[in-house]
């Protein structure tokens, strides 16, 4: 189980005229799912499971989609921040849930104070040209670059390397894959309150989607403070070596051999 369609669908993550029907179906029929399955595996730790838990015959385990290759990882963080300070996200701008125009509004509330900060913004999607014109109405088109898609994963650590802090202004999430990268890389990362972004990062590296005041206040301190923010790289190397394909394939293996012995079990007993 990988997203929440109680987020998903949302007010201002999707746009689509079922959306209110879509929510309500999906939730229940995900719900029966997981309580009538033999075996549910989650990608968070904690926050799927308490909305759709497992029934009282279903065996449950959890373990991340996302799995990184060695050279996924740095050996130790190593930030010497720019002037101004870079910060990237990662984000599909296919629908608004990624919280880009967040984002936005935060570099603007920040620029006002007179807090320079460039922002990257990594990804395509059809709201592109629709953000774009938003940050040019707030007056930060030369500090937010949208640099479209890139190629393969070494560009994207190439992207990540050259940062200061990665955000994720998400409005919903399942355990983001992109902000794992960016901590496999020593960055600080800030992120919303959503999915499993709260089992990734402490509570002072968070703020509630949709508010872009907090949002300001939390990347001026990542980028300006030097030692809360070297303190959150180390934590998030840390963090993401849970991560390892090595350290997931344990958890995936038990988890279909527990499917194999229950069908053989089956087979069995037909």
């Amino acid at each position: 189980m990988v997203g929440d369609p109680h987020d998903i669908f949302a007010s201002g993550v999707v746009r689509h005229p079922a959306r209110i029907l879509f929510r309500a179906w999906f939730r229940r029929s995900l719900r029966r799912q997981c309580a009538r399955a033999t075996v549910v595996a989650y990608v968070t730790e904690q926050t799927l499971q308490r909305r759709y838990p497992p029934g009282p015959e279903t065996w449950a385990t959890h373990y991340s989609s996302v799995e990184l290759p060695p050279e996924a990882f740095v050996d130790a963080p190593s930030r010497q921040i720019g002037r101004p300070p870079r910060v990237v996200t990662i984000a599909s701008l296919e629908q608004p849930y990624k919280g880009v125009d967040t984002l936005i509004e935060a570099t603007a509330i920040l620029k006002e104070r007179g807090f320079a900060l460039g922002v990257r913004v990594v990804g395509e999607g059809r709201l592109r040209a629709e953000l774009e014109a938003f940050a040019e109405a707030r007056g930060v088109e030369e500090e937010v670059r949208f640099v479209g898609g890139l190629p393969d994963p070494a560009a994207v650590r190439t992207e990540l390397d050259q940062a200061d802090v990665f955000v994720l202004a998400s409005r919903a999430e399942g355990l983001p894959r992109a902000m794992i990268e960016a901590m496999a890389r020593g960055l600080a990362c800030v992120g919303t309150r959503v999915g499993g972004i709260p089992e990734l990062l402490p509570a002072e590296a968070s703020v509630p989607p949709n508010d872009p005041y907090a949002l300001a206040e939390a990347l001026a301190r990542a980028a300006a403070d030097p030692e809360h923010r070297s303190a959150m790289q180390h934590r998030n190397l840390e963090r993401a070596r849970a991560f390892a394909q090595a350290n997931l394939e344990a958890r995936r293996r038990e988890m279909y051999g527990r499917l194999h012995r229950t069908a053989a079990c089956s087979r069995t007993h037909a």
